[in-house]
Parts: C-alpha cells; structure tokens; sequence
C-alpha cells in the first residue's frame, strides 16, 4: 500500500444476517476485511460498496449482485449477459479485491438497485480503480464507458454519469455532456476518482477531480436533480447507461472497481481530502501526474455582412447582409478543459448582436448550427462569453481546421438602404428576396432584408410558433425587453442616421421630414411604399429560427501574421493559391496581401514568399 498506512477492516457477516442502517461495527476487533471511510461532518454515506467475498454474490468468480457494506439491504442486482462480462479478482488491487468488467462486446451487463429512496439534493460519489482500453480496445468517441449512473429514470428525470470518450473526462446530465481533462494518462493506472454534483439551481453543477486532481469540468449552471421515491428513481446502475426508459443501454465500462461510495451532500474541501486519502492509502502505487497544460489557442473571424470574393463564407450563410456591416469575433479555445470564450463586436453602433450560430459542414451538411449563442435558442445565457462547453472533437477541428468552420450572427439594428444617389431605396422582392430556398420575402419571415413602409416602426411581424410583442410569454424570454424603445419617438434612420419623416400633429399624419421634402419625398409615398430596410431584429427564417441565413458572418481563422494564409489553416499552400487566383483583378479582399487594392502579379509573388508553415 502507498503511504505506508494501516487500516481498519470491515466487512458484512454471512449474507442471511440481516443489519439495520447505521448498525455496522468497523472496530479492528470485529476482524472484518474491507476498509472502512473516515467520518465525515458535511455529509451522510448512503452507500459503501465494497468489492470483497463478503458483499458480492458470486457464481464462482461471476458477479450475480452487490451488497452495500454499510446497509446490506441495499444491493444491486445483475442484469444483461454473459455473466462473466463481470467477475470478481480477489487478489486485484494488492488483495483488496476487485470488479473485473470485460464488456468490450457491449452486451449490457450491469448490477443496478435500489438506494433505498434516496432523494439526494446534492451528493458526491469517489470510487476507486481504472478504465481500460475498451470496445476494440479503443476508448474513442464510439467506445464512451459509464462507470455509473444514478438519477432518475425515464425521460423527465436527470442522470448522474461518468464516462469516457475521445480521452476525456466526461459527466453526463441526461441533457448533454460536459467535457474535462484529457485522462489518458491513467489509462490502466487505479486512481481515486470523485464527482460533487449541486442540484439546481445552482452556480455550479459539479466538480470532479481525480486522485485529488482538478479534472477541468466546465461550469453548468443547471445542476442536477436526483433520485426521488418512485420505483426506479433511485436506481444505482454501474458499467452501463441509463437510457430514458431506465433501462441499460450501452456504452458499457471497461476496467477495474474496487470500491465506490454513494454521500449526500457535496462533501465540503476537508471531508473531500480525508476521503481522497482514505482511498489512495489502497492504491498499489502512486498514480502518474497530468502532463503540463496545453497552451490556449486563439481563432478569429473576420465579419462581413455580404459574401464577396475572396469572404470565403459559403452563401448559404448571409446571402442578403448588409454591406456596410463589418465587425470582428475572437475565440479563445482551452483544449484542457473543453472550454471556449469569446467576444463579437460590430464596427456599427446601430447594430448589437443577438444570437451567435457556428457551423460545420463537416459535422452537420445540412446546414444545422454546431453551437448557438443567445436569444431563446441558446445552449447558455445570453451571449455568455466565457466557459463554453465544447465537445472535445469540435474543439480540436476548430484548433486544427478552422476552415471548416463559419460564424454566422444575427443582430438588433437596422436603417433603411439607400442609392449610391443616397436615395431611399423601393423594396422589389425579385431583387432584394433572401430565401437560400428561392421563396420570396414575406410578413413571416425574420431575415435581415425586409419590405417596410417608413411610419412602420413594428420590429418583428407576429413569430407564427411564440406569439409576438406585447405577449408576455414571447417577451419574457428576450434579454433585452426594451430594445424596441431603442429608436425612441422617431421611426428608423436611413444608412447615414438620417431621418425622412415627421409627425405632423396638426394634421395626424407623417410627412417628409426637411430632408424628405428636399429629397422628392411624398406623403403618398410615405403611406404607400415599401422601402428596403436592413432588419432591427434579424432572428433568420421562420422555419429555422436563428439561421442560418444571418445579418453578417465569417469564416475561422488562424490570428497570425502570415499574410499568404488566405484559408486560415496555418499554411500557405495549393489551397490558398487556388483561392488568389479565383479571385484575380479583384479589390477589397485578403488576396490583395500587398495592399495595392488589386489581386495581381505582386500578390502572387508574395504569396509564394510566405509558402510553407506560418512562423
């Protein structure tokens, strides 16, 4: 044993004798076997299983059940085939005994019962041992492996889970995951493992650590609810997942377990560490440290409000944006955690922006956002940028290929367009339609171009699925409940901030403004035309709230000075000059590397001079 410690044994007598909860003697001189844990103030043990011939029923070495060694009414029950999925070692981890699970086939077997109708409020749960290589001796992202599970089953309810996949550290809310530390350094090496959960509402949803060790869990403001008193809502389910139905279903855990302990509570730092040690103290040898934390990594994107040559933004994105709209978002991405913050600003006070959508063709062809920010189709607050959770793959294509990735934002803020003449400019929807789908501009849609008359100071049309303005359901979900006051008593500017119309109190009526009037403006026009105005709340189309067609948009890139990386992978290469080349004799983009204003000769000379890595 490492630390040299000697510890108090307990174990169950034989399985007939039945002990009440809290009868249990773990004094040395009961002669028992498995160790017991150290008292603790900030919680209640609800259950300590222990793998030792005393508390598992066996079938030679196959695992049939599990008593708990605190409370021997308490036990798990095996389920799933074959029963040799899980056998017990006794001489693993130096003697202790251990759970040997092989289910590298995934046929669920599993031991899964009753806590007893627990209701945990909060809890925190260790347990002790390994994962191991697992389905194809992989531990991928199709091999993820639950050590446990435990919450409520069926669909309503929330679940409690470690697992791992893609060398990550992962806990599962029955929503979602939250991704942490890479662990693949304690592959095959036993470690003490523990998880708070805090139900909600909570600031923080859980905390997990290993042999004492931050695993880098990202903040969930959620929390979790668990157990409860109806049949199956307290279930304990180890080496499997439980599916919405409360059933076993896969991704099967592959390793050892020697011991793992049910609190409720979230045992404060002291009774943490005291228990932490307790276990380590059974560990064969010291488990190997982390490696050195990864650097973080920058990505930009560059935001336009219309494609061009040379955006290199597919048009599915923003087809119809706004021309003068430009702005900048930095992403900050921590491969330790899984985690990215981030910052979007817009080169233009009359725009804010409202929802953030990023896109990978690569993951979802058909054109659905990886992850979107704000507004009620938000996956977080409102445009919250820090601490985002970010599965581990995406994160890493986004560090390693950030060309395949697009930023698309949607925006409060508008004006009404104008001429090169600086007139005000008539709506035509053959012109100025923006389906990607080839249907025209209607009432019910939400995109950044519309039709509206100048006295038409409405945001939004009625949205057909959550009501419209003046609803109160529709209006409590928007963070900014007063941005239709944003214009005040007047109707929207045009694109220089200038106003056309007047109210007229004498008569009731709008008419043209000084500037109208010197502009050819009429009251009948002023009634009766539909002018083109770049939306004040773009939300996308109807059918697809919040995309993708957007009010501006950009591709990910890598921040470096390396002029010649027109595809922001990092390298100047054959991509990058197919992309010059597309776009020869043109103005206003990247390729112009010298700035000349013109994709010539000199651009493609000093492309090929940066050819290779960037520095």
């Amino acid at each position: 044993m490492i630390n040299g410690g000697f510890l108090a044994a307990c174990a169950l007598p034989a399985a007939a004798a039945v002990i009440a909860p809290g009868d249990f003697d773990c004094t040395p001189e009961d002669g028992l076997v498995s160790g017991c844990p150290p008292e603790v103030a900030s919680g209640r043990l609800v259950a300590n299983f222990v793998a030792d011939a005393e508390t598992l029923i066996l079938d030679g070495t196959d695992v049939l059940g599990w008593r708990a060694a605190n409370n021997p009414t308490l036990t798990l029950v095996g389920g799933g085939a074959p029963a040799n999925n899980i056998t017990f070692d006794a001489d693993g981890l130096g003697g202790h005994g251990v759970l040997v699970v092989n289910d590298r086939s995934g046929e669920n077997r599993h031991l899964r019962g009753s806590l007893g109708g627990e209701l945990l409020t909060n809890a925190t749960i260790f347990w002790v041992g390994h994962f191991a290589p697992g389905r194809a001796g992989s531990l991928d992202d199709a091999s993820g492996q639950y050590i446990y599970t435990f919450g409520r089953s069926g669909a309503a309810g929330s679940q409690f889970d470690n697992q791992i996949d893609d060398g990550r550290f992962e806990v599962y809310g029955g929503a979602g995951s939250q991704a942490g530390r890479d662990i693949t350094y304690l592959h095959g090496a036993d470690s003490v493992w523990m998880t708070r959960y805090h139900a909600a509402p909570t600031e923080v949803g859980h905390i997990a650590e290993a042999n004492g060790i931050d695993l880098y869990l990202p903040v969930d403001a959620s929390g979790y609810a668990a157990g409860g008193t109806g049949p199956g809502e307290d279930d304990l389910l180890l080496f499997g997942w439980q599916d919405s139905a409360g059933t076993a279903a896969g991704y099967n855990f592959v390793g050892d377990l020697h011991q793992l302990l049910v609190y409720d509570g979230t045992l404060d730092e002291n009774d943490t560490v005291a228990v932490t040690n307790y276990l380590r103290s059974k560990l064969e040898e010291e488990p190997p440290p982390p490696g050195d934390d990864q650097s973080l990594v920058t990505r930009v994107v560059e935001l336009t409000g219309v494609n061009a040559p040379g955006d290199r933004v597919p048009d599915l994105f923003f087809p119809h944006g706004d021309p003068t709209l430009s702005g900048e978002a930095t992403f900050l991405l921590n491969p330790n955690n899984n985690t990215m913050d981030f910052e979007i600003t817009l080169d233009d006070d009359r725009y804010i922006v409202t929802q953030a959508h990023m896109y990978s063709d690569h993951y979802k062809p058909n054109g659905d956002s990886i992850f979107c920010w704000g507004g009620r189709w938000s996956h977080n607050a409102f445009l919250w940028g820090s601490g985002y959770s970010v599965h581990g793959t995406y994160l890493q294509e986004m560090i390693d290929d950030p060309g395949r990735w697009t930023l698309v934002v949607h925006t409060e803020g508008g004006h009404f367009a104008l001429d090169a003449d600086g007139q005000l400019i008539p709506y035509d929807a053959s012109a100025h339609e923006t389906s990607v789908s080839g249907q025209l501009e209607t009432d019910g849609r939400y995109n950044n171009r519309v039709p509206r008359r100048l006295t038409d100071r409405l945001l939004r049309e009625q949205n057909p699925h959550s009501g419209h303005f003046g609803d109160a359901t529709f209006d409590s979900v928007y963070p900014d409940r007063e941005h239709f006051l944003r214009e005040h008593d007047v109707p929207f500017p045009d694109a220089e901030g200038r106003q056309w119309i007047e109210f007229d109190q004498d008569s009731a009526r709008w008419v043209p403004s000084e500037h109208g009037a010197a502009n050819g403006l009429t009251i009948e026009a002023i009634e009766d035309t539909e002018y083109l105005f770049y939306r004040y709340d773009d939300q996308g189309p109807y059918w697809d709230y919040g995309g993708p067609e957007g009010a501006a948009g950009g591709a990910l890139m890598v921040p470096v000075d390396c002029p010649g990386d027109l595809n922001g992978d990092g390298l100047v290469d054959g991509e990058d000059l197919m992309m010059l080349l597309g776009v020869w004799g043109a103005s206003g983009t990247p390729a112009d590397i010298d700035g000349s204003g013109l994709v010539d000769g000199a651009d493609l000379m000093a492309l090929l001079g940066y050819w290779g890595p960037c520095a």
